[in-house]
Parts: structure tokens; C-alpha cells; sequence
């Protein structure tokens, strides 16, 4: 499978999301989907997407097998549903901790354990670990990754492999910071220079 672009991670994610938060309007209708994407609460990075753009995800995961549009007898508009069935069978615990890293990005297990509120009950760190530690050894081939611990941290996140590789959740290494000797020497000879031009300036004339 070809991994997902930002906007169909987004899209993937509401619809496992409102699947459980909001029963009674799932599957969602594109205007109602749209929305959830552009939630300003729970989303990272907070996104602001345009029918067209949403559209296009949904035509991009169906052809995934991810996505599925549903023709309602009781209504005109068109709602679709996720369909992460294709990958192989959930947890509901596997299914939150998936939803969450599709929708916030990198996370920690005790991110995951407090993030999933209605959508799981994790009781521990522990049980959030195990929930993402089982979710490296799908059928379908690992879906998460632990991902480096970086400076200072004292945890490690984990990150959703749908949108490629690891390593493109890794944080960009900082710069290297260019030493400021020579910068500092450099101002030093301007303001020597600077003094020397404003005795000169000071200097009366010779009669």
C-alpha cells in the first residue's frame, strides 16, 4: 500500500474517531467529515481542509481499501466509513491507540493512555505500551514504531508507519551553531575602527 498523504491520515483518523464518539452519525457525510478534520481540538497540526480536499482523500482510500462509500436508504447524501478490517482484525485498544497517532502524530505510551478518553480504556502505561507493542506485529506488517528517544526526554514516542517510515517522523537535527569568536572579533575591529575615526573627527585642524 502506498503510504497516506497528511490530509488522508487526517480523514482516516476522523473516521475511526467519530465511529465511536459519535455512533448515531457514522458513517459520515463529507460536510460532517470535514468538519472533524478541521477540528480544533485533538488535531495535530490543527488543519483546515476544503470539500475538495477531503474528496479527494476519500477517492484515494477507497482505491486503498481503507475507505468505503456508503448509499444510505434513508438518505440522499452520500456517508463513508473506514474500513481498516482490510488490514486484519482490531482491538478496540489497538483501533484507539492507531486513531490517535493518525490524528496527534508522535506520542508516548502515557500520551496514548491519557489522549484516548472515550475511545479506550487503557489502565496503565503498561497496557498502552502493550496495546502499541502488539500493533508491530500484525499480519499485515507493523503499523507503529517506537521511535528514538530524543535529548532530554526520558520516554520514548511512538509513531503510525500508514504514512511511510519512521525515520520521517524523526525530528530534523538542530543545526550546528557557528561559533561566535570570529563574529565577536569581527565587531571589535569595527568598533576599533569606529574609535579611531571619531578622534580623528575630534582633532582640531593645524592652523
Amino acid at each position: 500500500m502506498d503510504p497516506l498523504n497528511p490530509t488522508e491520515a487526517r480523514v482516516l483518523g476522523c473516521l475511526l474517531e467519530k465511529q465511536v464518539l459519535t455512533p448515531d452519525a457514522y458513517p459520515l457525510t463529507l460536510n460532517y467529515l470535514v468538519g472533524a478534520c478541521n477540528q480544533k481540538t485533538s488535531r495535530e497540526p490543527v488543519m483546515e481542509l476544503g470539500e475538495a480536499e477531503v474528496a479527494l482523500a476519500l477517492v484515494s482510500l477507497r482505491k486503498k481499501n481503507l475507505a468505503v462509500e456508503n448509499k444510505m436508504h434513508d438518505s440522499r447524501a452520500l456517508k463513508y466509513s473506514h474500513n481498516l478490517l482490510s488490514l486484519g482484525s482490531f482491538t478496540s485498544k489497538e483501533q484507539a491507540a492507531l486513531c490517535l497517532l493518525l490524528l496527534r502524530g508522535p506520542q508516548t505510551s502515557g500520551e496514548i493512555r491519557t489522549r484516548s478518553g472515550r475511545l479506550a480504556d487503557f489502565e496503565s502505561v503498561a497496557d498502552a505500551d502493550a496495546v502499541l507493542q502488539g500493533l508491530t506485529e500484525k499480519s499485515c506488517g507493523p503499523l507503529v514504531a517506537k521511535l528514538a528517544r530524543r535529548s532530554g526526554e526520558k520516554e520514548y514516542r511512538w509513531c503510525q508507519l500508514m504514512s511511510g517510515p519512521a525515520e520521517s517522523f524523526e525530528a530534523p537535527p538542530e543545526p550546528a551553531k557557528a561559533s561566535l569568536e570570529p563574529r565577536v572579533a569581527a565587531l571589535e575591529a569595527q568598533i576599533q575602527g569606529l574609535k579611531e575615526a571619531i578622534q580623528k573627527l575630534s582633532v582640531p585642524p593645524a592652523p
